[in-house]
């Protein structure tokens, strides 16, 4: 299926299909979910961090003894 969705060439497959089959699993996901569109645009990480920085996990602060 993912083959013929996104023109995949038969030599492109590779044996192990774990990655593809994560990744139907998510684009079905997606196609169950009537194609949900963010509601915010944002032009890279910087903007999307900063217009989120409530789901941003701040990194530790090293200790020092």
């Amino acid at each position: 299926m993912l083959r013929r969705y996104l023109n995949i060439p038969q030599e492109s497959m590779l044996p192990q299909l774990d990655a593809t089959d994560g990744l139907a699993a998510a684009y079905c996901h997606f196609l169950q979910m009537g194609r949900p569109t963010s509601e915010k645009a944002y032009s890279g990480w910087k903007d999307f961090i900063a217009k989120n920085e409530d789901k941003v996990k701040k990194p530790k602060s090293p200790k020092i003894e």
